[in-house]
This record gives structure tokens, sequence and C-alpha cells, in this order.
């Protein structure tokens, strides 16, 4: 705003303004001269919103001179057919006041505030002197809007919409802001019709409308909250029509535009802080109708207008159309972590152009977390038994949720998942094994970030059973084994793995009573070697998991044939021997044929 101050020496007559005062005014209770005529000008702008808040500017040549005191300045507004008064007068409905400002230096220019104005075109009339305090009632008009005037509607007050877009299934609460009261004229209850061609009505009318609703607005008549409705009939962009109540007589008083757009997903909808990757975003129905789209990432709570309008919290992309629904999208650098609990959302946001292209779909939402890194795995112990069980340490170069977030993430060795995970800091959690195939297996982790899987195998399961009970009298005849392991569904249960009294074992899976030495002996050759006491016959297979089987140690294998006989059976310790196949001859070995010696194999043949 420009101060006023002295003026020495004569100054030369400006067009159209008489510096000499031409009666005594009382303004503030100091005297100010008269302008002779006032100078008529031009608006900025022929259209205003319902309850003001915008300026304008009058420029009127030469009517704001450098000795004009900025506090005497002021303005009103008046209905277009009546003519401005010489002096400012008092304020009233039909003369409302309007806050006046000359810009810098300027001599021709004024910026008038536009005030709550009703309906209608207005003319403006500025008021101004250069002696005195404040502006008065006797204050004169030094400038006037001329043959210019402003045009205050409904279809001129354009409030913003938060969010602008949405689902075109409805539901999305919308609110409508603008600076000035642009609410005063309505009800409580504001009447909203949604039109998908053609303009707002200058009245409430449901005629041509693709639905209705209602609306209710704030105490300062600023801000209006309605709920997009349900029955939209299809994507696309609407005119939302705000009124004044919902009778046949409520005026248009705002006028905004709302996208209804599809919905729209992207695969996959994790991966790791820092991006580098291409994920996959598909709209529900065809939407993507240019064939250079545009999109970027955001972290603020709605998609920018437009690329170009792309802020701090926004990372811009790269993106493919491929069809009309689909499109590839490579996730930028900047797509990170904020350090802050385990996962980032991002809102994935879609446009008709890389520039300045409406938003195509409602954005879906990509999470990123932490750098999930398995460069370096350390497992301890490195080893168990197939059938799981295995308490396990797990340690990873970095990327574990938060201790306490479990939930969010899980691992697996091979195909096997790991069970009871607990956190323990970012690069270490403990856990506990579950049945496996006998062999070496990688580590796999899943979080938020994606899935990892170790380059080296990290963990070897190994061919183990346990077998209840683990004991029994030499002169038992009908002892039923029942044995824990893993990976039975893949094994051949035949009636020719049994030995009879004139045939040895033969195909299918054989159950042993075995001697320690034995497993020295079968290796790359047949299981018919000494050490081969005993067999569990009937074997039954109950699950992946267990199996069961009969065992007589009144009976043994002859050594010389391995026939079944009976005999008695050595007190002592031997070992419960699950053979895949009792027929192969140079396929034997302990964890692939042959499962291993192990505490829960041992079995003790006693005299009670």
């Amino acid at each position: 705003m420009r101060k006023s101050h002295p003026i020495t020496g004569n100054r030369p007559l400006r067009a159209g303004i008489a510096t000499a005062a031409t009666a005594a005014l009382a303004v503030a209770g100091i005297a100010s001269p008269a302008y002779a005529v006032a100078v008529d000008g031009t608006l900025s702008t022929a259209a205003a919103p319902l309850g003001g808040g915008v300026n304008v500017t009058l420029t009127a040549t030469g009517a704001f001179p450098a000795n004009l005191v900025a506090a005497t300045v002021g303005g009103r507004f008046i209905a277009s057919t009546a003519t401005c008064d010489q002096t400012y007068g008092t304020t009233s409905s039909a003369k409302p006041a309007a806050a006046v400002v000359i810009p810098g230096s300027q001599i021709d220019d004024a910026t008038i505030t536009v005030p709550a104005l009703a309906a209608g075109q207005w003319k403006a009339c500025v008021y101004g002197a250069t002696t005195g305090t404040a502006i008065g009632t006797s204050t004169p008009l030094i400038a006037t809007s001329g043959a210019n005037t402003i045009t205050v509607s409904g279809a001129n007050t354009v409030p913003a919409l938060s969010p602008s877009a949405g689902t075109s299934a409805g539901g999305t609460v919308v609110t409508a802001t603008r600076s000035g009261t642009w609410l005063s004229t309505g009800g409580s209850t504001l009447g909203v019709i949604y039109r998908s061609s053609g303009s707002c009505a200058s009245a409430y009318t449901t005629t041509g409308s693709a639905a209705t609703g209602t609306a209710t607005k704030n105490s300062g008549n600023t801000v209006a909250t309605f709920t997009i409705p349900t029955t939209l009939p299809s994507a696309g962009n609407y005119t939302v029509c705000v009124y004044a109540g919902t009778g046949a007589t409520s005026g248009l008083i705002g006028v905004a535009s709302y996208g209804a757009l599809p919905t729209s997903t992207v695969s996959p909808s994790a991966g790791n802080s820092g991006g580098g990757n291409t994920i996959i975003l598909t709209t529900k129905t065809a939407a993507i109708t240019t064939s250079t789209p545009g999109a970027l990432f955001t972290k603020s709570d709605a998609c920018p207008a437009d690329v170009d309008s792309a802020g701090a919290d926004d990372e811009v992309a790269t993106i493919t159309r491929i069809s009309t629904s689909k499109a590839a999208v490579e996730v930028p650098a900047g797509v990170t972590h904020s350090g802050t609990g385990n996962t980032t959302d991002w809102k994935v946001c879609v446009y008709g152009s890389a520039s300045t292209g409406k938003l195509l779909a409602v954005p879906a939402i990509y999470s990123v977390a932490e750098l999930l890194d398995l460069t370096n795995v350390t497992i301890d112990p490195a080893n168990g038994p197939s059938q799981g069980g295995s308490a396990i340490e797990v340690t990873i170069s970095a990327g574990l949720p938060d201790p306490g977030s479990e939930a969010t993430m899980s691992a697996k060795l091979g195909n096997s998942p790991l069970k009871d995970i607990v956190i323990v800091d970012d690069d270490t959690f403990t856990a506990t094994t579950t049945a496996a195939s006998a062999g070496a297996a990688k580590l796999s982790v899943s979080t938020a970030a994606g899935q990892q899987t170790s380059a080296a195998t990290e963990f070897t399961f190994s061919y183990g059973i346990t077998v209840t009970p683990n004991t029994a009298k030499y002169e038992d005849t009908d002892v039923t084994l029942d044995i824990l392991g893993s990976g039975f569904d893949a094994l051949n249960f035949a009636a020719t793995a049994e030995a009879g009294a004139s045939t040895a074992p033969g195909a299918g899976v054989g159950v042993f009573l075995v001697t320690n030495s034995w497993y020295g002996l079968v290796a790359g050759a047949t299981i018919k070697q000494v050490g081969l006491t005993a067999q569990c016959m009937d074997v039954t297979k109950i699950s992946d998991t267990e199996l069961i089987c009969t065992l007589d140690l009144t009976k043994r294998l002859k050594t010389s044939d391995y026939f079944y006989e009976t005999g008695s059976i050595p007190r002592g310790v031997y070992n419960v021997a699950l053979v895949n196949d009792a027929s192969a001859t140079t396929a034997n070995a302990v964890d692939t044929n042959i499962s291993r010696i192990s505490s829960g194999s041992a079995f003790t043949v006693a005299d009670y």
C-alpha cells in the first residue's frame, strides 16, 4: 500500500482533476479538497463470484495522484443502472463498501476487493482525498468504472473441491471451499445437482440431471460439504451445481467440476524403497485412451491437478500405455520409505498427458518398505531334520520390519514356510522349521518391500525320522511303530517291499531295524548288507509326515539272502531306517533314499 507524503511547489493540473479545493469537507474533522470531475475507467474483469473476496483492477487515467492519502481511499459498488454519488456517503445494501488499494507508485490503477454482492450487475465507485486521516461521508468521488460493470452470479462462483475426483461408485465426501461468504444466501440444506452435459440452470431443477444430492455448510458460509451419490450413471466428468436450497426458486450459488473415475490397481502393490522396478497399473474400465499418458507418485492426500502441478511430495514417473486399461509404470528413485513405521504409502496418479492432462482414475496405493537385503545370510544351526521342528536364528543384511510386526513378514526355506517368527531387530529373526523335502534350501523373505531370495543355499534338511516307541522287549511280536518325517506322499507304498519266507525286500517303501555299521555299507550299493536286521511290516501312510508299521521282534532277516525267518534279535541299540525304495541297488545314500541316524530314530531291544 502506498503511503502519502507532502507535496511542495506547484503541480500541474492532471486531466479531469482539479487541484484546488472547491469545498470544505469534513473528513475526520480535517478539511479535504474535492475533485471537480471523477475519471471514468475500465475494470479488469467482467465477472465476480457470490460472496466476494476477489480483487479487480480499476484503470482510470490519472485518477490516483501521488499525493492521495491512502487512508482516505475507499470504494462502493452500486447497481449498474445507478450513478455513483459524488461523496462517499453511508453504507447500505444498495451501496456496499469495498476496500481499495493504490499499488506502488501507480496513478492510473486501483485494486478493489469485491465485497459480498447479490447476484446481478454492479458498477464500481472509488473515493479519496489528498488531505485528512480517514475516509468519511464527504470524501469526494475520484473514479468510476464508467460503462464497465461486473456480473455477480452463481455461475461465476467456482469453489475448490477436495478431492476433485473420486471413484465413480460414489460415497466420497467432498468439501467445496472458496474465499468470501459465497454460501450466505443459502439455507441450512443446499441442493446439489450433477450434470454430465450442459451448464447449470440459474434456479434449482432436476431436469436433465445425472444425479441429485444435498449439502451442508459451515457457520462461516465458506465451506459446503456433500457426499458423491452412488447413483452416478457412469465414470466421467460431472458439473456440480450448488443451489441455495432444493426449492424451485433456489438460485445457483456455485459451480465446480468433479471427476467420477474408475478405480485402479497396481501389481505388485508393494516394493523396495528407492524404486527402480516397474509395476503394472490396471483401471477397472477403459480410461487410458491417450497414447502418451502421464503419471506420478504422491504422498499427499490427493493427486495434483496435473503432472505440471507436481510438488515437493510428488515424484514424476515414466509410463508406457499397454492398452486402454493397462499401463507399465516405472517406480522413480524418489519413491522412498519415510523411516517411520514399516511402510510408506504412495498414491499412483495417472493422467491423460504428461503435462496438463486430467486425472484418469482413482489412484492406486503402492507401499514401499526399507530395502530388503539378503546379500549376506547366516542361519544357526544350518541344518536340521526334514520333519521340521528345528529352532533357528536367521541373520540377513537388512530390511526386516520393526519388532512386533511379525504379521507383516513371512519366510521360507525352499518351499517350506518357517513358523513362530519373532523379529529381533533390523537384520535378525528367530523361527522354527516345518516339514520339508530332504536337501539344501535357499532362504526367501517377504515383507511389504516384496520377496527376496538368497543367492546360495543356506540350510540343509536331513532325511530324519522320529520313532515312537523307541524301545520294546526282545520277545514282543506286535510293536506298532509311529514314524514321523516328511515327504511321505511322494513315496511308493507296495506289498512287494516286504520280505517273505522265500523273497527279499523289493520295490517300495521299507522300514528296517539296522545297526550303525550298516549305513557305511549301503552307500551306492544294495540295502542287502550286514546289519539289515529286521523289517517292520504292514507299512501304512497316515499323512505326508506320518506312517505306521508293525515290528515282530521274534523274526529277522537272514544275512545270506535276507529272506524273512523266525529267529531272535540280539538285544541292543539299533536304528530305524526308512528306505524309499528297498529294491534300489546303486541310488542308496543317506538323506536321499535312506533316512539318517538321529536321536529320534534310535530303538532299543531290551529284556524288559
